[in-house]
């Protein structure tokens, strides 16, 4: 599957609001930091203080070389869009103004534009992205295939860093720190016990268990899964499985188990809602009449 490209920008791909009569919207002005309040809807929560000391300084040496976003708040202030590394630093900077595109964005295009800003920056850990995607569905009622074309990833992308939302806070504040990645928290997500899940938390980051080592301990565990075969040792069949459910997961884009077995076995295909199983049929080219 080809990976769409990130190139085009915010303006081409969220264009101007509707005309308001208030403001030039394509006019650079100079605004106070005071005057700016924060993005209560920002997706990103965690900023680097080292890159943000970098970006200050290279500020104080050649100014802020790409406006801010901002839109007119009720009381007079302005809310930021876009840009709140580039405040932060400024801040950091002692600058007492900056320059700003003024917007009458609603709240839909202003989640929308501060997470394709993150995201073209790559400036967002998968949870802080899925958590976005999920306020973007579930808020807006935008469908993961909208979401999708709006910030050029697959769908089945969008659709898995959603499911890591159903991993409990401890495990999802390993995969924000990086202490757990993307593919770890897949192989969690296949385990249904809660005491279990965790406790193979703890042994991937304490013990630095690679996401092979977790595939294989899971399938150790023994759920799910049939007998071997005859004349086929455990380990080598545990691979083929872990391969074969590997290949469905990446075809399908959900959470696949497989139970194989001397004389057969099953394919379990977990799907959250109706619109997933809709593109789960589509994948496999199955139409309902």
């Amino acid at each position: 599957m080809t990976k769409r490209v990130l190139g085009r920008g915010l303006d081409a791909l969220i264009p101007p609001s509707r005309e308001s009569g208030r403001v030039d919207e394509n006019l650079v002005r100079m605004v106070r930091t005071d005057r700016i309040r924060a993005n209560p809807r920002q997706p990103r929560q965690q900023f680097d203080d080292a890159k943000l000391g970098d970006l200050a300084r290279s500020i104080e040496e050649k100014g802020i070389l790409e406006p801010l976003i901002v839109r007119p708040a009720p009381d007079g202030m302005y809310e930021l869009v876009a840009g709140e590394r580039r405040l932060r630093a400024a801040l950091l900077a002692g600058r007492q103004d900056v320059p700003v595109l003024i917007r009458d964005y609603q709240d839909r295009e202003t989640l929308e534009i501060a997470l394709i800003e993150n995201v073209q920056r790559e400036d967002l850990n998968p949870v802080e992205e899925a958590q976005a995607y999920f306020c973007l569905s579930e808020e807006f009622g935008r469908t993961h295939a909208e979401i999708s074309q709006q910030v050029g990833k697959d769908r089945s992308t969008v659709t898995n860093l959603m499911r890591l939302l159903r991993l409990p806070a401890e495990i999802l504040n390993e995969v924000s720190r990086g202490t757990l990645s993307v593919g770890h928290a897949r192989v969690l997500l296949s385990v249904d016990d809660l005491a279990t899940q965790l406790d193979l938390a703890r042994r991937i980051v304490t013990e630095g268990w690679n996401v092979r080592r977790a595939e294989k301990h899971v399938a150790r565990l023994g759920q799910n899964q049939a007998p071997p075969a005859t004349g086929v040792k455990a380990e080598e069949r545990d691979r083929e499985v872990l391969r074969v459910e590997e290949a469905l997961r990446y075809a399908l884009g959900t959470e696949v188990r497989l139970a194989h077995g001397p004389t057969g076995g099953r394919i379990e295909i977990r799907y959250e809602n109706r619109e997933e199983l809709e593109r789960i049929l589509e994948v496999l080219g199955v139409q309902i009449h």
